[in-house]
């Protein structure tokens, strides 16, 4: 069905939808993750696999433009380690350059201070 979909997206806007695919770290060597843009430019993060953390811990996503990291979310994952959420960024999604998702204390921090878990880079 998401191949259906997919494919039905792509005859209606003319074009392939837009996927960063991230890649696993060492510290998250099982994790996956893919940032999708939908039709109106909003971006979904769809995760699979990530390890539980503490309750004092949530999971970050970074946007990179210019060596700037801008947050695109915090969140926490289900049981599998799963989680989809919303990406906010200050620009289009288009525009940055990498993505990363760090552990950060709850809440988030101000810029990346924990290991990386996920990351995309063209």
């Amino acid at each position: 069905l998401l191949v259906v979909v997919i494919f039905a997206g792509w005859q209606l806007f003319g074009s392939a939808p837009v996927q960063f695919v991230m890649s696993p770290t060492e510290v998250a060597p099982q994790a996956a993750g893919v940032i999708s843009l939908t039709a109106e430019q909003e971006g979904i993060l769809t995760i699979t696999d990530l390890p539980l953390l503490a309750s004092d811990r949530q999971y970050q996503l970074w946007l990179v433009y210019e060596g700037k990291h801008d947050t695109g979310a915090i969140f926490s994952v289900d049981a599998e380690g799963a989680a989809t959420v919303l990406v906010n960024g200050q620009r289009p999604l288009t525009e940055y350059e990498r993505f990363g998702i760090t552990i950060e204390p709850a809440g988030g921090s101000e810029g990346p201070t924990g290991d990386r878990v996920l990351a995309y880079v063209p």
